[in-house]
């Protein structure tokens, strides 16, 4: 029977080992996901993930809070038939939202890398209740585009 990583949507075998990877996936303690080995990264002896077995001061601190990314320019300049690749920042923002319906609060956090002059979004995660899980998600997705070491 067959394994799907929830992070990153891979299949594992029953063993947690993609095809070509050494099996050292799980699943974690504490967010319940089915990780494939990068994902799960060091498992601490607790059986959580790397992520999970951070604090919250250690995940809002690791994530980088500008990245520096090489693009294509989207509108080169007119007479210029080559592609011409630019430097694009993105700037971390965390979007905190609240809704009062129903007389109780919820609020609802929500991490986005936006560029600096109105490129639009690297990527945002989705919203959740609690910033642990916004900042669990924003370091997967670092980490599947390649941006995070």
């Amino acid at each position: 029977m067959a394994i799907i990583c929830d992070s990153c949507g891979r299949e594992m075998n029953d063993h947690w080992e993609i095809e070509g990877m050494p099996g050292t996936g799980g699943n974690c303690e504490e967010c319940g996901d089915n990780l494939c080995a990068e994902c799960g990264g060091t498992w601490s002896e607790d059986g959580l993930c790397k992520y999970c077995a951070m604090s919250l001061e250690e995940l809002e601190f690791s994530l980088p809070i500008t990245i520096q990314q090489k693009e294509k320019k989207r509108m080169p300049c007119g007479d210029c038939k080559r592609n011409c690749i630019e430097t694009v920042t993105y700037e971390q923002r965390i979007f905190r939202s609240d809704d009062y319906s129903s007389g109780k609060k919820k609020r609802t956090y929500e991490i986005a890398f936006v560029s600096k002059y109105s490129r639009g979004n690297l990527f945002a995660t989705e919203r959740h209740h609690s910033l642990r899980e916004a900042l669990v998600q924003a370091h997967r997705t670092l980490d599947h585009l390649g941006l995070k070491g």
